[in-house]
């Protein structure tokens, strides 16, 4: 369960340290053990994995939970955690992972229409397909519900980024009886109570109505199309939730391809698309989330796919959106691995998930950076189960912010840049005893009254299992008492005064006092 932005497990909060796999990792039993052994031995507790409807349930109403079996197992042998990713009618604005015979019988399943006609994406519109996955779905939770007796499932995933591509609504028949009928009260309530939605300001243009179809009272226009297709979306996805939650209680989770309201204009900008149907149109985007949370309230997360544009705002965004903050798909690079620590110190996420690095070789710089990460990050999840509620800041120094200061009660850190990227995050574990984490910046001490001197700085080491202390660190490492240093992942050695600095573990614990 989630409670205040916390995923519960045990009744303590659960730091979700993880890696989804590709795609097609989950295609066979040979590959699940494969890319779960790597995504072990890189040090996650977690593995983001698809379980797909077309190996479910090959021939209609004949299932086949080999998938999940292999899922199970794997993740045990190799002691991981599990939050499955139902591929069912919808992946990435697409319908590829639709068993061959919904594909195949169009009269029963019928697809989306946009410009130049139907696409291979199947109508939220139409009732046959949401039965059909939601069927399929809750057969598939009612079986972990039979299996995962250990409970290695912590959440589930339900669709894969949904949302049109190609259109910003659907033009199906199907479609167009909606659009041409009266909009539901609760959604011209949703948009009348949230200004910040786009299409708010296309209803107040159209004179603020109670009202109407969907032309007559948000216009005939694309945030009016993009807002017909979040209803349909989260209607399709709050009865496939349903369905399963009715037979396994656990949290549910929507993810959403970014759209680029916060990428500054320019080629970068083109990643996400402004225009509904350039980015998946209708699913779970800020621009539309209100609407999302009023039509699947069994959704307990909306959770940003994060691959371009303004982190910091993303996240600040998301984390207000719904239950807590979750990134299940961001960068595996260097960048990625900073990410990590911003989300998890500064904006309390309840955890992070580089998308592929299952295919890292472990000779690359990628899987050492993010061995590294995840290692302190584990570190970070079994303090913060042992000290619930402790206050805890991240950074990403860069560029344009080369330093922050973060305020601990009477005690003030600066910290600075010392080699990009620079990352880390600090808890307070009690009144000037603060551990800190991350690479490529140095840390110093102050006080708004008098001096603050180190009484003590331990290094910290994670053995796989649990902390364990290090050194106990002074002179040329603390700059003889006035500093902290924490050496960028794979900095060359200082010259002659300090040989082994590079090999801080990345993890000190201060005792601060004051004089």
């Amino acid at each position: 369960m989630f409670r205040d932005g916390n995923l519960l497990v045990d009744g303590l909060p659960y730091l979700i340290v993880g890696t989804e796999v590709h795609n097609s990792s989950s295609g066979s039993a040979a590959a699940i053990d494969a890319s779960f052994r790597t995504v072990a031995e890189l040090g996650a507790n977690t593995v983001l994995v698809p379980v797909t409807w077309e190996l479910v349930e090959p021939d209609e109403g004949k299932f086949d939970f080999a998938q999940v079996d292999s899922i199970l197992s794997a993740a045990r042998a190799h002691k991981l955690r599990v939050v499955p990713l139902w591929f069912g009618a919808y992946k990435n604005g697409m319908s590829s992972y639709a068993p061959r015979w919904v594909k195949e019988d169009i009269a029963r399943f019928p697809r989306v229409a946009v410009d130049g006609g139907p696409i291979e994406h199947l109508s939220p519109f139409g009732d046959e397909i949401l039965a059909a996955d939601s069927r399929a779905f809750a057969e598939f939770m009612a079986y972990l519900a039979r299996v995962d007796s250990q409970q290695t499932v912590l959440m589930v995933q339900v669709e894969n980024e949904v949302g049109l591509l190609g259109g910003s609504r659907d033009h199906s028949q199907l479609a167009n009886n909606v659009f041409a009928a009266q909009v539901p009260v609760s959604v011209v309530a949703t948009v009348s109570g949230h200004p910040e939605m786009p299409v708010h300001s296309d209803w107040v243009a159209q004179g603020s109505r109670p009202s109407g179809t969907w032309v007559e009272v948000f216009g005939d226009s694309e945030n009016a199309d993009e807002l017909l297709m979040a209803c349909a979306y989260a209607t399709y996805v709050e009865r496939v939730a349903a369905a399963g939650r009715a037979e396994l209680e656990v949290p549910l989770l929507a993810n959403a391809w970014l759209d680029g309201s916060t990428v500054s204009p320019g080629p970068t900008a083109v990643a996400g698309g402004r225009i509904p149907g350039d980015y998946p149109s209708g699913g779970p985007v800020i621009r539309v989330a209100p609407v999302w949370r009023e039509l699947a309230p069994s959704i307990d997360l909306l959770c940003p796919d994060f691959y371009f544009g303004d982190f910091r705002a993303v996240c600040e965004r998301y984390a207000q959106a719904s239950a807590g903050l979750f990134i299940p798909e961001m960068h595996r690079t260097a960048d990625g691995v900073a990410q990590m620590f911003l989300a998890v110190g500064e904006f309390g996420a309840a955890g992070v998930s580089p998308f592929g690095a299952d295919s890292l070789s472990p000779e690359s710089s990628d899987y050492g950076r993010l061995a590294d990460a995840n290692a302190m990050l584990r570190a970070a999840h079994q303090l913060l189960r042992e000290q619930p509620g402790a206050r805890r800041r991240g950074w990403l120094l860069d560029d344009a912010g080369p330093s922050a200061q973060l305020e601990f009660d009477d005690y003030v850190l600066t910290v600075e840049e010392d080699h990009a990227p620079a990352y880390g995050m600090v808890i307070e574990q009690a009144p000037g005893q603060l551990l800190i984490l991350g690479r490529g910046f140095t840390v110093s001490f102050a006080a708004a009254h008098g001096k603050v001197g180190i009484r003590s700085a331990q290094e910290l080491l994670w053995n796989g299992q649990q902390v364990t202390p290090g050194r106990r660190l002074n002179g040329d490492e603390t700059a003889s008492g006035s500093l902290g240093r924490f050496p960028a992942y794979g900095s060359e050695p200082e010259p002659l005064r300090i040989p082994r600095l590079q090999d801080l573990s990345g993890m000190i614990r201060f005792d601060l006092y004051r004089f």
